[in-house]
């Protein structure tokens, strides 16, 4: 990443966090499990126990920063005090989780220039207390 995020096909695409993705797809694996095969024209694709998916589901489980959805809202609640902030950035935030703010404008330079480090470093503060890494 530059000090310009450049993302092509998906500039106008929704980032979303490591913890945010483990949300959506186990909130979607979960509610394909409750669903009735047959009735359903997807049948034994409902719910997919393949192991590929149960490593995938373990990936995410695994890099979540941020496992209560609670701790999510007040993530989210936190980044709209701040629409300077893109949804990229936001999502490499919550996924990288830098302690300080010289190491959050080196892993993601487009933050440079958006605000000073007393700005980001009371955010990143925040962000670290709702971290789950013991949970």
């Amino acid at each position: 990443m530059g000090n310009e995020i450049k993302l092509g096909d998906f500039e106008d695409v929704h980032a979303l966090s490591v913890s945010e993705a483990r949300a959506v797809v186990t909130a979607v694996h979960e509610a394909r499990k409750k669903k009735d095969p047959e009735n359903n024209p997807l049948r034994d694709r409902i719910h997919n126990e393949q192991p590929v998916i149960m490593h995938f589901l373990d990936y995410l489980d695994n890099f979540s920063r941020y496992k209560q959805e609670e701790s999510l809202h007040s993530i989210a609640a936190l980044f709209d005090t701040h629409p300077e902030l893109t949804t990229v950035e936001k999502a490499l935030l919550g996924t990288l989780t830098p302690d300080s703010a010289d190491e959050a404008t080196t892993l993601i330079p487009s933050l440079a220039g958006k605000m000073d480090n007393e700005t980001l470093q009371p955010i990143l503060d925040e962000l670290t207390k709702m971290q789950d890494r013991l949970r």
